[in-house]
């Protein structure tokens, strides 16, 4: 089972809701400043906790998404709405173009375009259907699943959080549990046959266990356990087995952008002297490149020299090492209102890519304008929309959303790490300040990872779409 397939449908449901307006801000507290009353199953107002008073999530679609790809009730505590409540609800859904009802025992249902759909039960149980009509869901039922996937592996006597379970697979949020409660669950695992391409990460000292197999009757398991700055995360999957060379990514959000063969802008004449040879010009809507797979370093590198040698700065190169003892190449290069990229990729079979782009202004290197919008529901909407710039460019890589702020400068991001920092990302920062690189990245308290990078005149923020 893909584990991002929950996340997905739901980023599915927000996108095709024909979206009016955004609700965005701090997902615990209402437009107007004030906190949404705590009912029971009758609709009253409760009391309690330390102070007297317990405070719940502010109820607007984006609560209901983010607490359905989370589970997580600071978004949205599951209960029976009373009228007012009610009537909030309906008021952000509708904003957003979706329709709202009620059933009579109190459960949700938010639809969208088609057949998208979300179902919020009282007891926190959630389900639906995503733009294409394929069913996801959750459900906080605490027993052990019966389904072909729960009984393809031993029973875990550990205290279940959350269950995500459909067609493909199944997944067992744990809480309350130990590392030595989780190898020795592990080891259950492979007493019970799974031994197949077995793998093991035993790193007590740093809080992560994870222990992954298949068994002779096609069944695969991951057990993953980590424990950092005071939380633990445990899961365990089980899915169909699948031999990892027939694995297929047909849905993958990233598409990359159509071009047509052509020639090279007479600017950049020298960088094949003696004619295109093996190498494809690609001319795309932006900029120009050379690509070519099953390049060498040395090809790459020659590139480089070239543009040396033709007046060009070299502002970065980098060698990273690949496993298989080659390496992949990057390089930056500015004249003027020039920029030249240099990409060699192992990962994707030595292939070579030569951008090259014609900078606005020539006031120095930047991504090309972008006008994309700053979406109003989804991942991005975690993070600050910079008000800085002029003009987006937004690339969905599947796990991680990034966005190019054309127009941006180095003094804009100080500003934006505090903004982020305000917005919850402070966990385990890393940060670098040099002369060319300014790079913040931080976690969430919901495991969400976003940072903000300042490099060589290109500015670009960007949040993860599932949590570590």
């Amino acid at each position: 089972m893909k584990q991002t397939a929950l996340l997905l449908a739901i980023l599915m449901i927000a996108l095709t809701l024909a979206a009016c307006g955004g609700t965005t801000g701090d997902p615990l507290t209402r437009t107007d400043g004030t906190k949404a009353a705590v009912t029971d199953g009758a609709g009253h107002e409760t009391n309690g906790g330390a102070s007297g008073v317990v405070d719940a999530p502010a109820l607007t679609l984006q609560a209901i998404l983010q607490y359905a790809e989370t589970g997580n009730t600071e978004y949205f505590l599951p209960r029976v709405l009373n009228e007012a409540e009610r009537a909030e609800l309906r008021r952000s859904v509708e904003a957003e173009g979706g329709t709202l009802s009620f059933e009579a025992d109190g459960t949700i249902r938010i639809s969208g375009e088609g057949p998208s759909l979300i179902v919020v039960h009282p007891d926190g149980s959630v389900e639906g259907t995503d733009a294409d009509g394929n069913p996801f869901g959750f459900s906080n039922k605490k027993e052990w699943s019966d389904s072909e996937f729960g009984r393809a592996v031993p029973k875990a006597d550990f205290a279940i959080q959350m269950q995500i379970e459909d067609s493909d697979g199944l997944m067992i949020l744990f809480e309350g549990v130990s590392y030595d409660q989780v190898k020795a669950y592990g080891k259950q695992l492979a007493s019970a046959g799974f031994t197949l391409d077995q793998d093991e990460i035993d790193m007590k000292d740093s809080g992560l266990y994870s222990f992954s197999a298949h068994n002779e009757a096609g069944y695969a398991a991951e057990l993953n356990y980590m424990a950092a700055e005071g939380s633990v995360t445990c899961a365990l999957s089980v899915a169909k087995y699948q031999d990892p060379s027939e694995v297929t990514f047909p849905d993958d959000p990233y598409t990359p952008p159509a071009g047509s063969e052509g020639d090279l802008p007479s600017e950049f004449a020298f960088l094949l002297p003696d004619g295109k040879g093996d190498f494809r010009v690609i001319a795309y809507d932006d900029y120009t490149a050379i690509e070519k797979a099953g390049a060498t370093l040395s090809e790459a590198k020659t590139f480089t020299a070239r543009c040396l040698a033709n007046g060009f700065t070299l502002g970065m190169e980098s060698e990273e090492p690949a496993p298989d003892g080659t390496d992949t190449y990057l390089a930056l290069l500015t004249r003027d209102d020039l920029e030249i990229h240099i990409v060699l990729n192992v990962r994707e079979a030595n292939k070579l890519d030569v951008d090259l782009l014609t900078v606005q202004g020539g006031d120095g290197p930047e991504l090309p304008a972008g006008t994309d919008p700053w979406p109003l529901s989804g991942p991005l909407t975690r993070i600050p929309k910079p008000d800085f710039g002029t003009g987006f460019a937004i690339r969905d890589d599947g796990d991680v959303i990034s966005v190019a702020v054309s127009g941006a400068a180095a003094s804009d991001f100080a500003p934006y790490m505090q903004k982020l920092k305000d917005a919850g990302f402070t966990e385990s920062p890393d940060y670098e300040n040099d002369d060319d690189v300014k790079l913040y990245e931080a976690t969430d308290k919901d495991g969400y990872s976003a940072y903000v990078q300042y490099a060589y005149g290109v500015f670009v923020v960007a949040v993860t779409t599932i949590p570590e």
